[in-house]
């Protein structure tokens, strides 16, 4: 993927059984994540 400008190599996991548990009811919403201390958490429906 690229990021900052530079191509960088991420590990996938895929499975083929059900979602992890949590992740569910993400369904058909955007997740945003601001990866700092105290950062914000946004759930919005797409």
């Amino acid at each position: 993927m690229e990021w900052e400008q530079d191509v960088r190599t991420a590990k996938v996991l895929v499975l083929a059984s059900n979602p992890l548990v949590g992740t569910l009811f993400l369904r058909d919403y955007l997740l945003q994540i601001e990866m700092t201390e105290d950062g914000e958490v946004i759930a919005e429906p797409l």
